[in-house]
């Protein structure tokens, strides 16, 4: 389970919310991994995630151009190859819902979700922050 902590925050309260749902919701993926629920609420979960991410991915972008972000077309990029990674988890998680596989599956969200918040999305805050 993982937390959502200070150093997650960049200072936009829609995005920041956002970002707490997207952790809360990865914890539910996670706690139904340990209770050992069946494939059906596996993909339930994930499929609200994906559906999520792209949700939020859509509205941190916006904020980018409003603010006229100078890195905006390389933080789009790298949303885009997120979502194509998204869909080949599905795809992995639809074919094979071993312990292994999903464990490693949400190992890759976790790390992916948490390093671009405190990476990526860091820098929006130090750009609103110097203007």
């Amino acid at each position: 389970m993982i937390e959502f902590t200070e150093d997650l925050i960049i200072g936009v309260e829609k995005i920041d919310n956002q970002h707490r749902e997207l952790i809360k919701r990865l914890n539910d993926f996670l706690e139904t991994l340990k209770e050992g629920k069946g494939k059906e609420e596996l993909i339930k979960i994930f499929s609200f995630l994906e559906y999520y991410t792209v949700f939020h991915f859509d509205d941190e972008e916006e904020l980018q151009k409003e603010i006229n972000y100078p890195y905006f077309e390389k933080h789009k990029e790298i949303h885009k190859n997120f979502k194509e990674e998204i869909l080949k988890l599905k795809e992995g998680l639809n074919k094979d819902t071993t312990l292994s596989t999903t464990i490693s599956l949400s190992k890759k969200l976790l790390d992916w979700y948490i390093n671009h918040i405190k990476k990526e999305d860091k820098k929006i805050k130090g750009f609103i922050n110097s203007n």
